[in-house]
């Protein structure tokens, strides 16, 4: 057995002494490693704040309707002899939509007629009468009220043949013909349905966000891109809005036009997508940020991550939020244009702790 005699005249073991040197430099060894390694950095994604200076753009669903939609009607009953205006064409001002049998009509104005005759030709009799002492006053006065009579009944036969046609009150789109040709009806019976088309509405449900377009519409740039033409944008102008709030969304129901479009496959009752941009804002535009970004401290406020380049670390910083869209929250106050803040990975940050960032983007 390899032991050695010390000089106090004790005897020790060579392999102790060996393993006892080796666990020593073991341990030196370790703690310079630890001492000599890299420090581990959390990864985290930044986002470099800026002003959203682009206009921002609101699309809301609308639907193309006319100005209004009519039921039109005779005045007088008989029997349709003509419709010529087909389901959905498009008749101009004043032209013919539908026409009643006239022969009833054209006897009643000739009969008129002879009667205003008959009653003037009395009249006449009557004065010279008079003038010649050989008539009375009542008998002249008894036939100028039967010549207004004959005037008022004529008149009235006039009236009933021009209620015999119906003529489109302004540039109307045929939508429906309620009655047939050759069919009897009744005065005041629905027989044609028409739309007012001279120019085309947009009507649209405004939330309480966008009540400022209403009291300024020139404020903003509102247009309409048809489902049917997605390529196309029409220009829209405000024109009236109902003041009942919709019980349910609380919204308000809006009303555009625009001019009538050539293209014949764009007709009332199609959807639209309204798209709303503002002309100038009322305030300097705020930095936008992704909701990932928000954190939340102890007593519930909203914070985020703010990355300093110079040291690496992080510090929590509160901020005010404004309105969100498309998943990004404005930041009306707390972080500055050109600072960068973490978009990912703030579910691992405490206070004054260093960083490695993973990449960067603008908002």
């Amino acid at each position: 057995m390899n032991v050695l005699r010390t000089p106090s005249g004790r005897w020790m073991n060579w392999g102790l002494l060996l393993a006892a040197a080796f666990l020593m430099a073991a341990g030196c060894s370790d703690t310079r490693s630890e001492a000599a390694a890299p420090e581990v950095l959390q990864p985290v994604r930044l986002v470099t704040v800026a002003k959203d200076d682009a206009e921002t753009s609101r699309r809301l669903v609308g639907r193309f309707a006319p100005v209004r939609t009519l039921d039109l009607s005779f005045q007088v009953g008989g029997r349709i002899a003509a419709m010529p205006a087909q389901q959905g064409t498009l008749v101009p001002e004043g032209g013919l939509l539908a026409k009643l049998d006239t022969v009833d009509f054209e006897l009643r104005l000739k009969q008129a007629h002879a009667e205003l005759s008959l009653a003037e030709k009395t009249a006449d009799r009557a004065r010279r009468m008079l003038a010649s002492q050989g008539g009375s006053r009542a008998a002249l006065d008894e036939a100028e009220t039967a010549v207004d009579l004959a005037a008022a009944t004529l008149d009235l036969a006039r009236q009933q043949l021009a209620y015999s046609r119906i003529q489109a009150p302004f540039d109307a789109l045929v939508t429906r013909r309620l009655q047939e040709q050759h069919a009897n009806v009744d005065a005041f019976a629905p027989v044609i349905r028409v739309q007012d088309v001279t120019e085309l509405r947009v009507h649209i449900d405004l939330p309480e966000a966008l009540l400022p377009l209403i009291a300024a519409p020139e404020d903003f740039r509102i247009q309409a891109v048809p489902l049917v033409h997605p390529g196309q944008r029409f220009e829209l102008g405000y024109r009236e809005h109902v003041t009942e709030a919709n019980a349910f969304a609380q919204t308000y129901q809006v009303a555009f036009g625009m001019p009538r479009p050539q293209s014949p496959l764009l007709l009332p009752g199609m959807t639209a997508t309204v798209v709303v941009t503002p002309l100038g804002q009322a305030r300097g535009a705020a930095p936008r940020l992704p909701m990932s970004a928000l954190d939340s401290d102890s007593a519930g406020g909203f914070r985020v991550w703010v990355y300093a380049a110079d040291t690496g670390a992080v510090t929590p910083r509160l901020v005010e939020l404004g309105g969100t869209r498309q998943g990004l929250v404005e930041i009306v106050s707390g972080v500055a244009s050109g600072e960068q803040v973490v978009a990912a990975g703030i579910e691992f940050l405490r206070p004054g702790m260093r960083v490695r960032p993973l990449g960067d983007g603008l908002q």
